[in-house]
């Protein structure tokens, strides 16, 4: 992020003038929620004493800005300054051989001192190189100076092949885009150690705003397939592919690598660009038919005049005719979308959103029609589990694809889901689940409607559950049709290529029922994989002097939400928690929808927290003396009696593992326990939203709660090697011990719940256990800790 520059931002140069140096750290926090890797700091302005301000600024940067920070000077004596003041790595901007290496020599020393990371331009005593050969040969000489005679590593450089503009016309200049590119290429494959990038913008300075904006797109996608690593960019100027038409992206592609030679690519790119031809896409676009704007609306998620556009389709389309004709193929689409990788789920379910908010407007519209059978479906979490968030996301998309969905909610028997399919007239029963646990009743439901001749189609799904599952333990026992769905377009597909009509059902083969692959025969054991008994407890080697805690029983833990927000891993929230999936998008147009969509949604959701306090964690830990027994792990007081005993399963093939081999049998040895929750109110402010018919911001909220659930172990985690491991620096995913939560693999009996949270009093932070021992409010976790350095993860 380059706007903390006195010499390119004229907001910051002022505010370095009234020394307003609070207002010039919020511009650099703003380039960080921008989603910047690497903050610039630029203070050199004439009339001020750099150093002075260096010192000013630098140690503010270094308290409030948790990023690299780029040390921009040409003052050797600021630049030492700035590395003194600031306790992270810093990279220094620049050196280059234009005065033969001299001022490269004081700041290749500096950099070697405070290892700061040096960024390299291809620059010698001629000036700017130009032909990728001579920008090679140039940066091949800082190189070896660098790493030769002052001791940098490869790593710790940063090259940068410069940029010329392809618009000023001059003809030296025609290939000047291409030879950067090229250069790229050379760097990479002749010092692949090295880091790479460009100021992006140069390469289109002087034209036409529109026209730049597109070509920086198509340079930077050109840049990155050679290998570029870093770029100076603003992503909000950066489009996503198929945002780009094939003719601007040719006419982008020509100026670049000027196949003509004679200038007339530019002319083209100039005339294409003007702005008469912007007003005339704007009047294509403002020219589509109400039907393509609603089409259109419903794809961009776009909830804006709905009645105004409604208003106009209704003279010529019947309500029904405007969800059947026009709504349910531009969901259709959304889908397809959605399924190749081009639009992520957030964007789906605004999508929906706008779906649901016309089919209201034309609710009271429409002729009461008695809905059709095989557009009925019942939809449910089975008995004893309390997660929803996937279910009502599979409600979300069939409602807003034409179906009649009746959403039964959390903890639903089957007796439930008989009575409901039989009063609904439904063939269709969903069953939902998130835990292992889950997946067992699943296989009970199932059983239990052969047990009662009825036979319905029944679609599950849930993260516990594996195609392999249902293919080779649940179609072999049940007598009706029975599919996996991996997600909402699964489920949505199953749907519509299976069950809307009898005469195509009845073609379908008569093998696997599944989507996936079709199952697998099992294979008999071979000689050398007979399933072996106990592991060689020996092998895991027990300290004599067992570690020894703070206190014994248990504690409360004040845990606050911007604590939770520091351990957050934004790449695990954008991706895993809220489906922002690159797919088949570019880097850039990856990155641009993670800046303009993903961070602004986590910026407001903090702000929100801030306001109103979303998040209420709370947690509560402590230490208790154990021993192992066999397969068990026994805790006990300080009289030795026993207080609770976790059964544990033992693989069932080499090595033999089971965790209580990891805990000592011949002494006393310590188990940590722990619990967290984000509290009740961050559920109902969820079950609210989704009522709103607010889907995304439902999604997005339930998703970050997930991973700040999460985060508190972490936190926890934290907290208790810091009181057992003083000596040990704490550094991320260096945590001493290995935490372990009941209804994993290595421990999923999940009635040990109610033994670990009796022993924590976990009462007092109100966390409760439903019938099948499950966790309530929802965004709760809890688990157990063991010290051995060798305890491990692994599958039974």
């Amino acid at each position: 992020g380059e706007r903390t520059n006195a010499n390119g931002a004229k907001q910051f140069r002022a505010m370095l003038k009234n020394e307003d140096w609070d207002g010039m750290v919020a511009m650099g926090r703003e380039q960080v929620k921008a989603g910047a890797h690497l903050v610039d700091l630029c203070v050199a302005y004439a009339g001020r004493n750099e150093l002075d301000d260096m010192n000013i600024l630098v140690p503010r940067f270094a308290a409030q800005i948790n990023l690299p920070l780029v040390i921009d000077s040409t003052s050797p004596e600021a630049i030492e300054a700035a590395l003194k003041l600031h306790g992270g790595r810093c990279v220094i901007n620049s050196v280059n051989l234009e005065d033969g290496g001299k001022r490269l020599d004081t700041i290749a020393k500096l950099a070697h001192r405070f290892g700061a990371a040096l960024i390299c331009l291809a620059i010698d005593e001629n000036g700017m190189a130009k032909e990728a050969n001579e920008k090679l040969e140039v940066l091949n000489r800082i190189f070896k100076l660098l790493t030769e005679k002052y001791g940098l590593r490869p790593s710790d450089l940063i090259f940068d092949p410069l940029t010329f503009t392809v618009g000023s016309g001059e003809a030296t200049l025609r290939n000047s885009a291409a030879e950067t590119l090229k250069a790229i290429r050379l760097i990479n494959e002749k010092l692949p150690q090295v880091n790479t990038i460009l100021g992006l913008s140069n390469v289109s300075f002087g034209l036409n705003k529109t026209g730049r904006e597109i070509l920086n797109s198509i340079f930077l996608q050109e840049a990155v397939k050679e290998g570029l690593s870093c770029a100076i960019v603003n992503p909000a100027g950066i489009l996503p592919g198929h945002k780009i038409t094939p003719e601007e992206r040719k006419i982008c592609l020509d100026l670049i690598y000027n196949p003509s030679g004679d200038g007339s690519d530019l002319t083209r790119f100039i005339k294409f660009f003007t702005d008469e031809n912007k007003k005339e896409k704007k009047v294509d676009v403002e020219n589509l038919t109400p039907r393509e704007q609603l089409i259109e609306k419903v794809i961009d998620g776009d909830k804006s005049s709905i009645e105004n556009l409604l208003e106009t389709l209704l003279h010529d389309y019947k309500p029904q005719e405007i969800i059947n004709e026009i709504l349910l193929p531009a969901m259709k689409e959304v889908g397809e979308l959605f399924g190749s990788g081009k639009l992520q789920l957030p964007f789906v379910l605004q999508s929906a959103e706008v779906v649901k908010n016309t089919v209201d407007i034309l609710q009271p519209l429409m002729e009461k029609v008695e809905p059709s059978p095989d557009k009925r479906v019942i939809l449910a979490t089975v008995a004893g589990d309390v997660h929803d968030i996937g279910k009502n996301l599979v409600n979300i998309m069939l409602s807003n694809n034409g179906y009649n969905v009746y959403d039964l909610g959390i903890k639903v028997d089957i007796e439930d889901m008989i009575k409901a399919a039989k009063d609904h007239n439904s063939e269709v029963i969903g069953m939902s689940g998130l835990l292992v646990r889950s997946t067992e009743i699943m296989k009970e439901n199932l059983e239990e409607l052969n047990r009662r001749n009825f036979t319905p189609t029944v679609i599950l799904g849930g993260a516990a559950l594996t195609s392999d599952f249902v293919e080779k333990e649940l179609q072999p026992i049940y007598r009706g049709k029975v599919f996996y769905a991996r997600d909402t377009i699964d489920a949505l597909s199953i749907l519509e290529n299976n069950l809307i009509k009898e005469e195509e059902a009845s073609r379908e083969s008569s093998g696997t029922e599944s989507l996936g692959k079709p199952p697998r025969k099992k294979r008999p054991l071979s000689s050398n994989q007979k399933l072996v008994g106990k592991a060689n407890r020996h092998q895991f080697v027990f300290e004599k002097n067992i570690v020894k805690p703070p206190f014994y029983g248990s504690h409360l833990l004040e845990i606050s939400s911007k604590d939770l927000f520091a351990l957050l891993s934004h790449k695990v929230l954008f991706e895993a928690r809220w489906g922002f999936k690159k797919g088949s998008l570019s880097d850039s147009e990856y990155k641009k929808i993670i800046e303009e969509k993903a961070r602004p949604a986590l910026n407001k959701l903090i702000s929100e927290d801030q306001k109103d306090g979303l998040f209420q964690a709370q947690g509560v830990y402590g230490y208790f003396r154990c021993r192992a027994s066999g397969n068990k792990i026994k805790l006990f007081d300080d009289a030795e009696i026993t207080i609770a005993e976790f059964d544990l399963p033992r693989q069932k093939h080499k090595p033999g593992l089971c965790l209580a081999d990891f805990i000592s049998e011949e002494q006393t040895d310590l188990i940590a326990l722990w619990a967290v929750t984000l509290g009740k109110d961050i559920i109902e402010e969820g079950r609210k939203r989704f009522a709103n018919d607010e889907f995304c911001d439902y999604h997005l909220l339930h998703g970050l709660g997930s991973e700040l659930a999460d985060c508190g172990a972490v936190y926890v985690h934290r907290q208790i090697h810091r009181e057992l491991f003083p000596g040990h620096t704490l550094t991320n995913g260096k945590l001493n011990g290995c935490r372990y939560s009941f209804g994993y693999p290595a421990c999923p009996d999940l009635s040990s719940q109610k033994d670990l949270l009796r022993i924590l009093d976990a009462d007092r932070i109100g966390i409760k256990l439903s019938e099948s021992m499950q966790m309530v409010p929802e965004l709760s976790v809890s688990g157990f800790i063991l010290f051995n350095p060798f305890a491990r993860y692994f599958v039974p």
